[in-house]
C-alpha cells in the first residue's frame, strides 16, 4: 500500500468477526485517515496503522480510475474533525 490508497480492514459487528469493511486513506507515513469511534461519537481522525487495523490484515481497494495522491490526501485532510457519520448517508 502507498500514500493515498483507499484501504480497508474487516471489523466485527455484534461480536461476529469480519462482518463489515472499515475504510480509510493511507497517509503514507504509517498513519491512516478514517472515521474513528470515540465514546458515543464518530470523528474523522488521523491515527496509527495499528489503531486502524486492530491487528487484522489490511487490504487495498482497487479502483480503475484514481485521483492524484495529493488530491486524495487534501480531500481526506479537509474532513479531519468531521462528526457527521451516518451508516447509510455519510459512511466514508
Amino acid at each position: 500500500m502507498v500514500r493515498a490508497d483507499q484501504i480497508y480492514v474487516m471489523r466485527p459487528l455484534v461480536g461476529i468477526e469480519g462482518m463489515y469493511q472499515h475504510h480509510g486513506i493511507d497517509y503514507g507515513d504509517g498513519t491512516i485517515i478514517h472515521y474513528r469511534k470515540t465514546g458515543d461519537q464518530a470523528i474523522i481522525s488521523r491515527t496509527s496503522f495499528e489503531i486502524f487495523s486492530w491487528g487484522n490484515p489490511v487490504y487495498p481497494v482497487h479502483h480503475p480510475v484514481v485521483d492524484l495522491p495529493d488530491r486524495v490526501i487534501d480531500r481526506a485532510e479537509s474532513r479531519l474533525g468531521e462528526q457527521q457519520y451516518d451508516l447509510f448517508f455519510n459512511n466514508g
